[in-house]
């Protein structure tokens, strides 16, 4: 019979199911089952015993790879932040017209990120979750913001500042991103608000209009600028 743990709770009821493990990469198993515990329970249902028992493995596996629980996030934020930059890379590249086209789809294309993959939007931007492991995860962190700052850059005349399209490259990412949290979080919806689509363009709308107020602006009458393969 099972020990029970001191507090009189039945561990066996609260831990997750157990499933047998088939997978062929065992760290990319752990990582889906963090995902998984998130999706279910929040970020306070990983453990690194629950990730092991939900991906059907002994307790030591997690930390042979990972080492703790904040290097099993910080394996978790960075594997967002891949399929992060290629949801952004793929918006751009999949629609046709002038630069400010592309960094439009590019804003719709984070809020559907945050909104599908929500247990690695919700890890990839909370540094305190990691520790020692935050400078690691900011350099993926940098490699996404520059596809960004790439695409605003496109939509100006070279002679534009650097100074000048890093600033609005971080007001464009702080407007989408604040909506993007804001429609995870809840709080909108509470108020008599358009639809999430059209609510996502007015915001959208407003970070073009700001960007076209700078005079080195081309976004809406240049073509996107050719890109080697």
């Amino acid at each position: 019979m099972a020990a029970r743990p001191k507090d009189g709770t039945d561990q066996q009821a609260t831990d997750p199911p157990v499933r047998p493990y088939h997978h062929g990469d065992l760290p990319a198993a752990l990582l889906e089952a963090v995902a998984e515990l998130i999706r279910e329970g929040g970020l306070e249902a990983v453990t690194l015993r629950a990730v092991a028992r939900r991906a059907g493995v002994s307790h030591a596996a997690p930390a042979h790879h990972f080492g703790d629980k904040s290097g099993l996030l910080a394996a978790f934020g960075r594997q967002g932040f891949d399929r992060f930059t290629a949801h952004l890379e793929a918006a751009r590249d999949h629609t046709d017209g002038p630069p400010a086209a592309q960094l439009g789809a590019m804003g719709l294309s984070y809020l559907a990120f945050a909104r599908d993959h929500r247990p690695w939007f919700e890890v990839m931007f909370r540094p305190e979750l990691i520790g020692e492991h935050t400078e690691h995860l900011a350099e993926y962190g940098t490699g996404s913001f520059g596809v960004l700052l790439d695409q605003v850059r496109a939509c100006f005349v070279e002679v534009t500042p650097e100074q000048d399209i890093l600033g609005m490259s971080v007001s464009a990412w702080a407007a989408v991103h604040g909506l993007a949290q804001l429609l995870l979080d809840g709080p909108l919806e509470k108020m008599d608000l358009a639809p999430t689509d059209q609510l996502a363009g007015a915001v959208l709308a407003t970070v073009v209009q700001g960007l076209q107020a700078h005079p080195g602006w081309i976004g809406d009458t240049q073509p996107p600028p050719t890109r080697e393969d």
